[in-house]
């Protein structure tokens, strides 16, 4: 196996993420300019008509202007776009949240590059390991290393696809930003945004959540293979028996990171579950279809011009 096996499976599919992630936002923002440039003026026909007539307050105004002029920036502009919401969420925060609370990079290849250095060093000790088994009694004994060695490399794998499935998720949820932002303008739609927004979050906790872990796991794994090394004088079943204990806490390290990231994810989902708009407008129309047919007609108009237009 190639020293650099893990790092060159992160290149490659960050590679193919990010080409991926780009041509998706390149064509839904192709797809979304016109549709925004349409919605954007009928926004501020029936705005400034609201306005004129009295309808809608002016010190709503503010807060609408801006609405519009957030939701043009980002759906009319790729750079406002990967600036923003691509490499915020894919780089920015998860590189420089991690790295504050490690003290070490948590880029992509920096994290891909320990794993490599996690495997390698199993690889030399148990090479080590074998160096002493060889003869013709020791069957047993070097069969016994060699599960160890696919019984170290399975979780690291596990642990691998882990962290990069993370990332992975976060760079399709990132590409359909220009097909969901356009949806921010009005209270009917909102939710679906505010549902992507806390994905994203979610999965910026995750990320991050991750890397902290990976530091600490590294920390272990250091630890018993140092434990392994300096063994190297004792007999062949202690060396066996320190070599188990890495596999150990691969495992552990394994079942970590699954819990830990289903946590990190669950925090940053609270955002995203909230139903109050969906409820209260249920609850609305209810209630004004209790009251009569011509009443509530009458009520459910009213409800709809606050959903979409408050």
């Amino acid at each position: 196996m190639a020293a650099d096996f893990f790092q060159t499976i992160a290149q490659q599919f960050d590679a193919n993420l990010m080409q991926g992630v780009n041509n998706v936002i390149s064509s839904g923002l192709a797809w979304a300019r016109p549709q925004v440039r349409a919605g954007a003026t009928l926004y501020v026909l029936i705005t400034g008509y609201l306005v004129l007539t009295g309808r809608l307050d002016r010190n709503v105004l503010a807060g609408r202007i801006i609405r519009i002029v957030a939701v043009a920036a980002l759906l009319t502009s790729a750079g406002t776009f990967n600036t923003l919401v691509r490499d915020l969420f894919l780089d920015t925060i998860p590189t420089s949240v991690g790295s504050a609370l490690t003290g070490s990079s948590t880029s992509t290849g920096a994290a891909a590059a320990q794993f490599d250095a996690i495997w390698n060093a199993t690889m030399r000790a148990a090479a080590g390991v074998l160096a002493e088994a060889t003869g013709w009694t020791q069957v047993g004994e070097r069969v016994a290393i060699r599960l160890l060695m696919a019984a170290t490399f399975i979780p690291l794998v596990v642990i691998f696809l882990i962290w990069i499935v993370c990332r992975v998720v976060m760079g399709l949820v990132i590409a359909l930003g220009p097909f969901l932002i356009g949806l921010w303008l009005f209270d009917a739609t909102r939710p679906f945004v505010q549902r992507w927004v806390g994905k994203l979050v979610s999965l910026t906790l995750v990320q991050v959540s991750a890397a902290v872990l990976l530091q600490l796991l590294i920390t272990g794994f250091t630890t018993y293979l140092r434990s392994v090394q300096n063994n190297m004088g004792a007999g062949l079943d202690e060396k066996i028996a320190s070599f188990l204990q890495v596999a150990g806490w691969y495992w552990c390290g394994l079942l970590l990171m699954a819990g830990l990231t289903t946590v990190a994810y669950s925090i940053g989902g609270g955002l995203a579950t909230s139903v109050a708009p969906v409820t209260a407008g249920a609850a609305h129309y209810a209630n004004a279809a209790a009251g009569g047919a011509g009443r509530g007609g009458k009520a459910l108009a009213a409800g709809a011009y606050r959903m979409v237009w408050r």
